[in-house]
């Protein structure tokens, strides 16, 4: 096995990216001298001393499980909505809880304490929450070799954005499934680099994901194929597990087809697994997480191995986030990859973003470490997977009972993991000219408005909305079960889904095609 990783992918990244270098006074390479004085007085950064800091302590109060909120109760004039400031919101502790406190100072070694979490810190993230990313991945998805390492970064939006100045070529090419996450699209495209579609098998009774054959087909015969006046990809974008937009999870026997197929035509694999840990046992069998026998070791079980674990030469990036599992709004991602790569990354971020948020870092880290690492924050993991478990549930159940299902009028797409679901409206019977689904949607779309339901349709999720396959299988909508406050919600939306889908229908089978289509 190779380890020459500069070698091997520098001619895989783009020019801007080799390019790109950080001048600075500081040696971050350089060795300690041995004869430095043992408590130097600091009269060089212009950090402030942690004295000028107000806050003193920190306290965060943890529910046991997801959805177990605290009481509130709200007085004093308004809306009772804790957006207006004329409200006074009372806090009630509604059960247990857990308390977190963080002080100026930190009380052991792996809590990040508010003199450190306040200051400038390190761009690649604090010590210890690189720590846990790394014991993370190395319990879940050990890569194949053996010098890999982590970066923190400002969450996947971040993560995606850095990755893709890293591949995306001026004049490139890279490939990404015909349905996708389409701001990494936008990433590619600013960077000037044509986004090419792999063909998805999503509901013809092939494997579920990527369609091997077609991308070996394609990338073989590239000189004569429909691309063959751009530039050979190197790199490919892809969600293997609970994919965005359809749900869809990659087996681990097609991982090591791409993988294979990666090896032969030589180009990146960018794994992109935000809801990779929200897994969902088979629909109509028992939720395995509510056993009280449940453990970590059970959960990780249940997951779908990375990409990582299959790669032997360093070619996999693999992007994950906190914010799925515990908060958004914290911003918080990391990045595994070999050295060459991640270094390259870090010279982007010490150029731009500097480092992530030490407040976000140190609130995420402090209750890992309380949860107790690695088990604790799978425990938590599975308790969130097991809630949106119960969601699906409810989904599939209401859909499956609903009169346009019963019509064949939708067909659902089960998902394995993640918090998308897929529902194909089946109007190709109905559809006169191909070029009519995208005006025929759109009434579609304008039904859900009124009848109060928000949901995102495929055809808005394509990487090229001309490419043969996307037309014949994009007329989708994906729902979410994530955003609903509660499952009384979660029912009443899909029966709105279910009568504006009704309605649709019987407009469209009542011979006002042509009004549908008109603009």
């Amino acid at each position: 096995m190779t380890t020459d990783y500069e070698t091997q992918f520098s001619p895989l990244i783009s020019a801007r990216s080799r390019k790109r270098f950080f001048k600075t006074f500081y040696d971050f390479d350089a060795k300690p001298d041995p004869l430095a004085h043992p408590n130097p007085i600091p009269l060089g950064g212009g950090t402030p001393n942690e004295g000028f800091f107000p806050v003193e302590s920190i306290h965060v109060n943890l529910v046991d499980q997801p959805f177990q909120h605290f009481d509130y109760e709200v007085k004093g004039p308004g809306t009772n909505s804790f957006d207006k400031n004329t409200d006074e919101q009372v806090h009630k502790l509604n059960g247990d809880h857990t308390a977190v406190n963080t002080y100026r100072y930190p009380l052991n070694d792996d809590q990040i304490s508010i003199h450190k979490g306040f200051q400038y810190s390190n761009s690649d993230g604090f010590p210890q929450l690189q720590k846990f990313s790394k014991e993370l991945i190395t319990t879940l998805h050990k890569p194949a070799y053996d010098d890999y390492d982590v970066i923190i970064t400002n969450g996947s939006g971040d993560s995606l954005f850095k990755v893709a100045d890293l591949v995306c070529e001026d004049g490139g090419s890279i490939l990404v499934e015909e349905f996708t996450f389409t701001p990494f699209n936008n990433s590619a495209e600013n960077h000037n680099t044509a986004v090419i579609p792999v063909k998805l098998n999503i509901k013809d009774g092939s494997e579920p994901g990527i369609d091997p054959e077609y991308l070996d087909d394609l990338l073989t015969n590239w000189s004569t194929g429909p691309y063959k006046d751009k530039k050979k990809p190197t790199a490919l974008y892809t969600i293997p597990t609970g994919q965005n937009p359809t749900g869809l999870t990659q087996s681990l026997s097609l991982r090591k087809k791409i993988y294979a197929l990666a090896e032969k035509h030589n180009f990146l694999i960018i794994e992109d697994d935000p809801y990779g840990y929200i897994v969902l046992p088979k629909y109509g069998t028992p939720n395995v997480y509510e056993s009280p026998d449940f453990t970590p070791a059970e959960y990780k079980k249940l997951l779908t191995p990375s990409y990582l674990t299959i790669d032997t030469s360093g070619r996999v990036i693999r992007l994950d986030t906190y914010s799925k599992l515990f908060a958004p709004g914290l911003r918080l991602g990391f990045i595994t990859a070999n050295p060459y790569l991640r270094r390259r990354i870090f010279i982007h971020t010490l150029l731009s973003t500097r480092h992530p948020s030490g407040v976000s870092q140190l609130l995420l880290n402090n209750i890992i470490q309380q949860w107790g690492g690695v088990d604790g924050w799978l425990t938590w993991s599975s308790k969130v997977a097991k809630h949106y478990t119960y969601r699906r549930d409810i989904f599939l159940k209401e859909i499956y009972s609903s009169q346009p299902y019963k019509q064949g009028q939708i067909t659902v797409v089960e998902p394995d993991a993640g918090m998308f679901i897929i529902v194909y409206i089946n109007i190709e019977s109905q559809v006169q000219d191909p070029h009519d689904y995208e005006k025929i949607l759109a009434k579609l779309k304008t039904k859900y408005i009124r009848h109060g339901v928000d949901v995102v349709f495929g055809n808005k999720m394509v990487a090229d909305p001309t490419f043969e396959n996307t037309i014949k299988n994009g007329n989708f909508i994906r729902t979410t079960i994530a955003a609903v406050s509660d499952n009384d919600a979660l029912i009443e939306g899909l029966k709105r889904f279910s009568s504006a889908t009704t309605e649709f229908f019987e407009e469209l089978n009542g011979g006002q095609y042509d009004e549908l289509i008109s603009k």
